[in-house]
């Protein structure tokens, strides 16, 4: 494993755990879409900050012209995620349990689209791997 590799899955992690520790905090009397906005309009602010510490070969206006329908695509999907985690923990689900149950869950629905789309196959191992998500979906599910 690479370093670079090595330190964006530490990235990864250390945000992911942030991320759910503070949707777990945050008001449930508060609307979701303001605090989405807050967020969102904060990250905005970084991400255009962090563009200018570390340029690349091309700018926010040709970005938008090569990448618009997935960054459109991107960014309702990313307020899917964001609002879908946020009122399943307003519902009283764990901090421990909500973030397994929701990635073996994609696991699960993207399995068919590496599969169709991509090519990618699947061994005995990876088979068998799917039977035990499967498990622990149901296991986790239980409340």
């Amino acid at each position: 494993m690479t370093m670079v590799m090595f330190g964006s899955i530490l990235l990864v992690i250390a945000s992911s755990s942030c991320y759910h520790l503070t949707q777990k905090t945050l008001s449930s009397t508060a609307s979701p879409f303001n605090l989405l906005a807050i967020t969102y309009g904060l990250a905005v602010v970084i991400c255009l900050t962090a563009a200018r510490i570390l340029p690349s070969e091309t700018g926010l206006i040709e970005t938008v012209r090569t990448h618009g329908i997935a960054i459109t695509l991107l960014s309702l999907a990313v307020v899917g995620i964001e609002t879908g985690f946020l009122m399943t923990y307003r519902t009283g689900w764990s901090v421990g349990v909500l973030p397994i149950f929701i990635n073996a869950g994609v696991t699960l629905a993207l399995i068919p689209v590496g599969f169709i789309f991509y090519r990618e196959h699947l061994g005995a191992a990876n088979i068998f791997g799917i039977i035990l998500i499967v498990a622990g979906l149901f296991l986790l599910g239980r409340r």
